[in-house]
């Protein structure tokens, strides 16, 4: 039987969680030098 929660969970995967400006900023710091497993701790984002 056909069911929606497959494609509904998959939709929900794709939404962005951080914005552009965010993720510019995330990757500045790294290029700055900070290291990443601190900088994926401070922002709530998974080092994976």
């Amino acid at each position: 039987m056909w069911s929606p929660i497959p494609y509904i969970e998959a939709i929900k995967r794709e939404q962005a969680v951080f914005s552009e400006e965010q993720i510019i900023g995330f990757l500045r710091e790294a290029e700055a030098g900070i290291a990443i497993k601190g900088l994926c701790r401070r922002h709530g984002f998974s080092e994976a």
